[in-house]
């Protein structure tokens, strides 16, 4: 008994020497609440601001160019605006070559040298037939029409568009020429506007909504049906096929998947991380309403679930996401007002949350997101769009992500390293002593950036 009492006293002490540490956070106000603010963002307008024009509707960024699209900005026909991503300045407003506009910029994409926009209510060849546009990202000429060879009425072609090198991902979701009417994908080359492949989910059912949302990476694309009814009706589903032989991969289902969960309502991939949005999932704490999971791209193996942490009120978490090397971009409506969370995707962690400063009404910021390589672009409240340098925004010591550094970091800190939950590890040697304690003040010394 004697013993064990003193292997409790040693093991206890480095938890005394936190919880002293924690307390003289407030009798020291040089360290206490630290800001991890990302900073201010750089502002875009519309270049013809008119009432619903819907500029910001759709969002890319590469590290060249910032893409964004107003579908409804003349009332009826959409345009796209090109800036350069470095000197903020417009390249072109970029609008199709003959034919209607409607609907043109409620999808966009980029890459290295190319944008894709949809137009999914393009009635050329039929009633709400769609279409989609290739354009070189350098001036801003057309390049490409695309229209599916084996398409349909409504089909809404157009819908949601990806990119990857040379090939084109394009969502049709309601399209009903399949023989279960579940909707397509097809897969086109940017070079040639050749049609290569129809991608159709095996067993998909009229409904599903397959192609609501698009991916690409590779020789992997991903597509979205969030009305698939596997784990009841509006569950959802996502669908990973061959990108050279249109095979189908896997079907991808959440671990604790429900009626209406809207699973695969947004898609977004890396190299080998796919996140996908189940935008009306309801939490445990009945105030939150809707998660982003993260999986293995290559294994189909779910990893993680991601929902804001501290229990805030949220609602419609996941209503645009967006990943770029191992940061996820969510954006959801938190008490009242629009937000975006920051998520590293190895570890499942909140990194931070971003929300505007700048709108007098902020409730739809974070309802289009993109984020490229340290640039992160959100839509907010009356056609603007805002461009943050996110390439600083993880804050080891910031345990709970609320963007200051305080007493309840160190009592999260503690909490984890009492449990020796992997958190708690935090030199990540694989063990749990007075390392990690040492390692977490040190960092909390240093600061936010």
């Amino acid at each position: 008994m004697k013993n064990m009492k003193r292997n409790m006293k040693r093991k206890m002490s480095p938890l005394c020497f936190i919880w002293i540490f924690a307390a003289s956070l407030f009798t020291n106000s040089s360290v206490l609440a630290q800001s991890c603010d990302i900073g201010s963002p750089n502002l875009f307008l519309p270049p013809e601001w008119t009432p619903y024009g819907g500029f910001g509707d759709s969002l890319a960024v590469s590290d060249t160019r910032i893409v964004i699209g107003a579908p409804n900005i003349n009332g009826v026909n959409g345009t796209v605006s090109l800036f350069d991503a470095l000197s903020y300045e417009l390249i072109a407003q970029l609008v199709p070559i003959g034919g209607q506009a409607i609907t043109f910029g409620e999808s966009v994409a980029i890459d290295a040298e190319r944008v894709v926009i949809g137009a999914s209510m393009n009635s050329d060849i039929g009633l709400f037939y769609g279409a989609a546009y290739i354009f070189d990202a350098l001036n801003g000429d057309q390049v490409l029409k695309l229209i599916p060879e084996d398409g349909g009425i409504a089909a809404r072609f157009g819908a949601s568009v990806a990119i990857d090198g040379d090939r084109v991902v394009v969502g049709a979701l309601e399209d009903n020429d399949s023989p279960n009417e579940s909707g397509a994908a097809f897969l086109f080359d940017t070079n040639t506007g050749e049609q290569l492949l129809k991608l159709i989910p095996e067993n998909g059912m009229r409904g599903d909504f397959f192609g609501a949302s698009v991916s690409i990476s590779g020789s992997v694309v991903i597509v979205g049906a969030p009305g698939d009814t596997t784990n009841g009706e509006y569950s959802g589903s996502v669908y990973l096929f061959n990108a050279l032989t249109g095979g189908q991969i896997a079907k991808l289902l959440p671990s604790d998947g429900m009626p209406e969960d809207f699973f695969g309502a947004q898609v977004s991939t890396n190299d080998t991380t796919l996140i996908v949005a189940a935008v009306r999932d309801w939490q445990s704490m009945p105030l939150q309403r809707g998660s982003v999971y993260v999986f293995d791209l290559l294994t189909g193996e779910q990893q993680f679930k991601l929902f804001p942490s501290k229990g805030a009120e949220v609602g419609v978490f996941g209503a645009s996401i967006s990943l770029s090397d191992s940061i996820a971009a969510v954006g959801a409506r938190s008490e009242g007002e629009g937000v975006v969370y920051l998520f590293d995707t190895a570890t499942g962690e909140q990194l931070t949350k971003v929300v505007d400063d700048v709108s007098a009404v902020p409730n739809l910021f974070g309802r289009t997101v993109a984020i490229h390589n340290g640039n992160l672009l959100v839509n907010s409240w009356h056609q603007k769009a805002f461009l943050y340098d996110i390439g600083f925004v993880q804050c080891p010591a910031d345990f709970n992500a609320d963007c200051s550094l305080d007493l309840f970091d160190a009592s999260a800190f503690l909490n984890a390293y009492s449990e020796q939950e992997s958190a708690g590890d935090f030199n990540a040697d694989n063990t749990f002593n007075f390392l990690d304690i040492s390692a977490f003040i040190s960092a909390y010394a240093q600061g936010c950036p």
